[in-house]
């Protein structure tokens, strides 16, 4: 058996144990895991795989989502995130919590994710990138995988290497792929957060190909509808951009004025904020606290307790190859439990400024 393949036994077998302890309540009996609630971090739901380059971590199917809930919902409560982040709201739940959120609010989080919500009678929270709703706008990294897999289509694909090793000198892969994709993107993250648009938009040009932007996102009119469904929302910060990547006003900026817009559209706005990309800094808090946000969540690992700060609630990402069944549901589940025990036990200390 090839190593992959021996993994990957080993995490079914792990997250069967696992769920069963949960499912029959075994582990739950145990202290420090009755203490312990979870958030569940999603970006898309969809139909189907998508074609072409994607970015795996980025979704999964609405098979699995609906499992997802099933299984989770036999071992945790699943509540609004608000009232898992409020120091009393756990304290008459018969089980530890769980709360869904989902990133950039994906035209399918309406499409294919809020029906299942639904029919489950589940609350979610989405967190919106605010100057990124409306027609002709759309996410940079979106638009780059559009433009590799038309670089395919049209014979380019080396023109297409060409120019962004030009920019990220060390990429420069022997094949275009979904992986290599990844990694440019990863790359292209470390550069000005405002700059990447029109830096994906110069590519389009540089390969003679027109960018034609569409709208990747829910509309407001849908948030309201979903509003009235147990649905809450939050910034995501106005254009996505990284925070650690910009000046103090910029950043400031991206916060403030996400919060703004959102108050003034009629819909269940929670004042709780998702860092772009999960990353953050000690001005990006004081920021948040500044400008009135009860919470933030991270991309972080692990579980969250009456003792977290509230400013970087940890969350367990999921997407389709790492959950695609039970077994691996909660192994993914557990391993991330497993990493907030070890930071627990480090005595790590986060952030001076979290009250």
């Amino acid at each position: 058996m090839r190593m992959p393949e021996l993994k990957m036994v080993i995490k079914r077998s792990v997250g069967r144990l696992v769920g069963s302890g949960m499912r029959f309540r075994g582990l739950m009996s145990c202290s420090p895991m009755n203490r312990i609630n979870i958030i569940l971090m999603y970006h898309r739901v969809l139909d189907s795989p998508p074609g072409g380059f994607h970015d795996p971590a980025l979704y999964v199917s609405a098979k699995t989502f609906e499992m997802h809930l099933c299984e989770v919902a036999r071992v945790f409560e699943i509540v609004p995130l608000e009232r898992l982040i409020r120091p009393d709201g756990h304290e008459t739940a018969r089980k530890p919590l769980c709360a869904v959120t989902f990133d950039d609010a994906w035209n399918d989080t309406y499409q294919v994710a809020f029906p299942i919500l639904r029919k489950h009678g589940v609350p979610a929270s989405v967190f919106v990138p605010t100057g990124l709703i409306g027609e002709g706008s759309s996410f940079w990294f979106e638009d780059l995988t559009d433009l590799a897999n038309k670089a395919v289509e049209n014979g380019i694909v080396s023109i297409f290497v060409q120019y962004f090793h030009g920019l990220i000198g060390d990429w420069s892969p022997e094949t275009l792929s979904s992986e290599s994709l990844s990694v440019l993107i990863s790359r292209l993250k470390e550069l000005p957060a405002e700059t990447l648009p029109d830096l994906v938009s110069s590519a389009y040009g540089e390969l003679g190909l027109a960018l034609k932007t569409r709208s990747h996102t829910i509309g407001w009119e849908d948030m309201r509808e979903m509003s009235n469904h147990g649905i809450s929302f939050g910034p995501h910060g106005s254009n996505h951009l990284i925070l650690t990547t910009l000046t103090g006003a910029s950043k400031r900026q991206e916060i403030f004025n996400s919060l703004a817009i959102m108050s003034d559209r009629r819909i269940g706005l929670h004042p709780v904020f998702s860092f772009p990309n999960g990353n953050w800094d000690a001005e990006s808090i004081r920021y948040l606290m500044e400008a009135g946000y009860s919470a933030a969540v991270t991309t972080r690992p692990g579980f969250n307790t009456s003792a977290t700060c509230p400013f970087l609630l940890n969350r367990i990402g999921l997407h389709e190859y790492i959950s695609d069944t039970p077994d691996l549901l909660w192994f993914s589940i557990f391993q991330s439990i497993l990493a907030g025990s070890r930071s627990l036990r480090k005595g790590e200390k986060l952030l001076d400024c979290c009250p």
